[in-house]
């Protein structure tokens, strides 16, 4: 069988039905003894694509895959704000550059001044500002208020620089991955991200009725305190919707929070119209809902407008990295933290020698663009968890062999999109790390879209998997590196197996692969899902600008013009690190 010809869809009992007009079935006989063989050298012309039939499918309706265009800045619809607001130099509040003192109370000061005007731009002008000169420090410069930019005078060499010494301190030294960042947007009592994290976070009302993923409605048992505008979380965790989001596979027994407590989902929302009892929604629901699974709603404050942007963070994080040795190596340097975020970015912005660049945690509709990092290896690079509907994009890793987890997806994020990612980094001598990295705790619906990297060193606690549930879709992944073994659900039984076995003891629900190519990689074909075109790159290129120009209707501007605008960045980028 042409394997560049075959699709085939493998896990989806639900809709029962294979593509390229396959005969139903609950099983067929495995191709080459359940091992799917890829080789193939380097990746082809998209010009010379066709055009795939999975996308032919999901444009006549057929929910073969979902919407992921629900994702970035405005969901999309918008281009990120050049903002013109009142601006507040951090050389006004006692800031000087490259003095070699401290300017972390300067610049908090200037934060300050502009939350208390309403809204701001906090300015750097071109220079090197210290924020860790003295050992110890466990604060980070928190920014709560709304619409707070913080603005450099470039990202590239004679730009501006925030310098990190000395690593930062967390308050348990044993939690190795909670030290804080050099800056943390948060929304005032925020937490609510993770229902367990706030023992007084209490369910404002239940659902009461089914709803179907990609609709816009739930019929909740009391509306009558909830406003337009308002942004809400629907959680559920049940053992009973176990079978639902593994697609009817057994949970391995290591995986104990889900055979214990069941799958947690937790899907963040917009109310923009209440009738009756029923909330209408901003964002599609991307699963099913079941009343009987016990699905809650919750009160879930956000804040709109951060932003960072054309900025360098640079640090000393130690090198080699180990993984996991303290809370040095594994977090002790982070750039910026934004929690319970809506409609904010990061973008035009370098990272060197840290071990984290920058998290969005339980953000909603939050973009990170044009982002480089670079420098010796990290344990991370750009992560988003526990939000709905973020998008990390037009961004690459140059360090020397690539972060130790590349990018990410994780923790009950819902309608994550990675898109036009690159992982340069990997493909020197030692190609070691870099990901994508889902890390555990039931993310589901995700996209990995027209991206490079090499499947290795995914993480996440075994307790807490598997790393994905359903919904993962790779669209014309260029593997690089060395050859990949996969097995997504079970563990590798021959030495050759557990010898190439990077990312195969990462646990994912059938995921698609559509337009896979690169070097060499043996995947177990019994756990994947959509499968399509294998070796070869399919048009459209980028399935989530396709997406996205199908709901818009056009084209949105900002697409074309932030692709444009990369070019130049990332050539600035690369040549400031070198």
């Amino acid at each position: 069988m042409d394997m560049k010809k075959r699709t085939t869809r493998r896990g989806r009992r639900s809709v029962g039905t294979l593509i390229c007009g396959e005969a139903p079935t609950e099983r067929r006989p495995p191709i080459f003894a359940s091992v799917l063989v890829l080789m193939f050298l380097g990746s082809s012309v998209f010009s010379s694509a066709e055009t795939s039939k999975v996308w032919k499918d999901w444009v006549s309706g057929k929910p073969v895959i979902p919407d992921y265009s629900w994702a970035g800045y405005k969901y999309g619809t918008e281009a990120i704000p050049d903002v013109t607001w009142e601006v507040f130099n951090v050389i006004d509040f006692g800031a000087v550059a490259n003095d070699g003192k401290s300017d972390f109370d300067a610049i908090q000061k200037a934060v300050k001044a502009a939350e208390a005007n309403g809204s701001g731009i906090v300015f750097f002008p071109k220079g090197k500002f210290l924020v860790a000169e003295k050992e110890g420090r466990k604060e980070s410069i928190k920014i709560h208020g709304a619409n707070i930019v913080l603005r450099g005078s470039g990202s590239g060499q004679g730009g501006s620089e925030i310098h990190q010494k000395h690593h930062y301190v967390p308050e348990d030294t044993t939690k190795k991955w909670t030290t804080p960042p050099v800056f943390s947007f948060e929304t005032p009592g925020s937490g609510a991200y993770h229902f367990r994290l706030r023992e007084s976070f209490v369910p404002v009302t239940t659902v009461v009725e089914a709803a179907k993923n990609g609709t816009f409605r739930i019929d909740a048992a009391n509306a009558s305190k909830f406003k337009i505008g308002q942004t809400i979380m629907l959680h559920m965790q049940n053992t009973a919707a176990n079978d639902v989001f593994l697609k009817g596979l057994k949970p391995r027994d290591i995986f104990h929070e889900i055979v214990d407590n069941g799958v947690s989902v937790a899907e963040k929302h917009t109310v923009v119209k209440i009738e009756g009892n029923t909330l209408f929604l901003e964002e599609p629901l991307h699963t099913d809902i079941n009343p009987s699974h016990g699905w809650k709603v919750y009160d879930y404050p956000t804040t709109q407008g951060w932003g960072v942007e054309d900025i360098h963070f640079s640090g000393n994080s130690p090198t080699p990295f180990v993984h996991h040795k303290d809370y040095i190596h594994d977090s002790g340097y982070f750039a910026v933290e934004m929690i319970q975020g809506k409609n904010g970015w990061i973008r035009r912005c370098r990272f060197t020698d840290l071990s984290h660049a920058c998290y969005a945690t339980g953000c909603m509709a939050t973009s990170f663009l044009m982002n480089t990092v670079d420098g010796h290896q990290g344990h991370g690079n750009f992560n988003t968890k526990w939000g709905y509907g973020n998008l990390i994009g037009l961004c690459q890793d140059l360090s020397d062999i690539g972060s130790f987890h590349g990018c990410g997806i994780s923790h009950e994020h819902v309608g994550g999109v990675i898109w036009r990612y690159e992982s340069v980094g990997e493909t020197k001598q030692t190609p070691r790390c870099g990901g994508p990295d889902f890390h555990a705790q039931f993310p589901y619906c995700s996209l990995w879209d027209s991206s490079v990297a090499n499947l290795r060193n995914n993480g996440g606690a075994s307790f807490l998997q598997p790393n994905h549930l359903v919904d993962l879709t790779f669209w014309n992944f260029e593997q690089i590196g060395e050859k990949i073994y996969h097995d997504y659900w079970n563990m590798p039984k021959t030495a050759e197996e557990k010898k190439d076995m990077y990312f195969g003891k990462t646990k994912i629900v059938y995921p698609n692969y559509i337009g896979f190519h690169g070097v060499r990689s043996t995947f177990n074909e019994d756990h994947l899902g959509i499968v399509e075109s294998y070796g070869t790159p399919v048009e459209p290129e980028s399935l989530y600008e396709a997406q996205l120009t199908h709901r818009l209707g056009d084209a949105p501007s900002w697409v074309l013009e932030a692709k444009s605008e990369w070019g130049k960045v990332k050539l600035m980028h690369k040549e400031a690190g070198q």
